[in-house]
């Protein structure tokens, strides 16, 4: 566990993992990074309670996430490591049986990971999941370098895949990510379709606390870092990411009515060209829609269209129901029972 201004949260956390109900031991060590509130004396005061459990590294000064995380993995010295942040919680009292039980049965696999709530306030609301939808079960190394459907608080691996970290760890702002993929060196992602643990969503979280535009260049810097690292042919799929990254970069701008910072953008990568003028067109068009210019909207929806396959949220659909929209609204009131296509 690495923690950081977590005093509200720690104590659940923390009971979370000592609740756990397994036929193995189960070291906790945390590493407390100095915070500004009271998580250091919280945890202190667990260690002294279960001092054969509870392993706390109390850092006068702060080090960071990355060197934090990198040191508490070092020190570790089981079979598997879980991961579990200050400010999350497991909710499965089973939650390492399981996954340990799947990993002795599947040595092709490396880790293991499930499904969690997306907390928000502090009443799970069983319909709020991490994955809504389903998932592949099992999943390789290059599909990380596409998208990453592992929630950190449910992750399970066999332990000493990573001998050391790279320097250029430590100038990433994705942490958890990296780990995975270095891990996914060694063999499969495996995931069990179950609900163990609940994802935190607060004011204070390093990740969900951004805005997507933030995310996506912490995304792009990162991933930078790690492709000289990659075969010619994991570089290929990843800039492919890249490029997807980019056009939802334009897309961004252009919900947040930037349109001279979308076009910016665009400029800055060429390799997006058609992509970017087709969320240019399709963005120009609702607003001539929203200004009364019928012919012109459906001139730049039109366009729009034939710029080809979209790689972001606004996909052909979207633009086809927005042209119903105009030219026909018997079709658009049809279209609009299809669940999740109004805008």
């Amino acid at each position: 566990m690495i923690t950081w201004r977590h005093a509200s949260f720690i104590a659940q956390a923390l009971e979370s993992v000592l609740a756990q109900r397994t036929d193995f031991r189960v070291e906790i060590i945390v590493g407390e990074d100095a915070s500004p509130d009271d998580t250091a004396d919280i945890v202190a005061k667990y260690q002294e309670r279960f001092p054969d459990r509870i392993q706390a590294i109390l850092r006068p000064k702060n080090i960071g996430m990355l060197r934090n995380i990198a040191d508490v993995l070092s020190r570790c010295r089981g079979e598997y490591v879980a991961l579990l942040e200050g400010d999350d919680f497991w909710t499965d009292r089973d939650k390492l049986q399981k996954q340990v039980d799947f990993l002795r049965s599947r040595p092709d696999c490396v880790i293991c990971h499930t499904n969690a709530y997306h907390l928000k306030g502090e009443t799970i609301d069983p319909r709020l999941l991490v994955h809504s939808e389903p998932i592949r079960r099992i999943l390789t190394r290059v599909d990380l370098l596409r998208t990453n459907p592992i929630s950190t608080g449910t992750v399970l691996f066999r332990n000493g895949l990573i001998p050391e970290f790279p320097e250029w760890f430590f100038r990433a702002h994705i942490g958890d990510l990296l780990i995975h993929i270095f891990n996914a060196r060694h063999g499969n992602i495996g995931y069990l379709d179950e609900v163990t643990g609940a994802y935190r969503v607060h004011g204070g979280s390093v990740w969900s606390s951004v805005t997507r535009l933030e995310q996506l260049r912490r995304i792009h810097e990162t991933m930078s870092l790690l492709r000289p690292e990659l075969t010619p042919e994991e570089q290929a799929i990843l800039d492919e990411s890249f490029r997807v990254w980019h056009e939802e970069t334009v897309e961004v701008y252009l919900r947040a009515n930037q349109s001279d910072e979308a076009k910016a953008y665009a400029l800055m990568h060429p390799e997006i060209a058609s992509g970017a003028k087709r969320l240019l067109l399709f963005f120009r068009g609702l607003e001539e829609e929203k200004n009364g210019r019928r012919f012109a909207a459906t001139k730049s929806l039109f366009q729009a269209f034939f710029q080809g396959w979209g790689r972001t949220n606004i996909k052909s659909k979207d633009i086809l129901i927005a042209l119903a929209r105009i030219t026909c609204p018997r079709a658009y009131r049809l279209l609009s029972r299809i669940k999740g296509t109004r805008r």
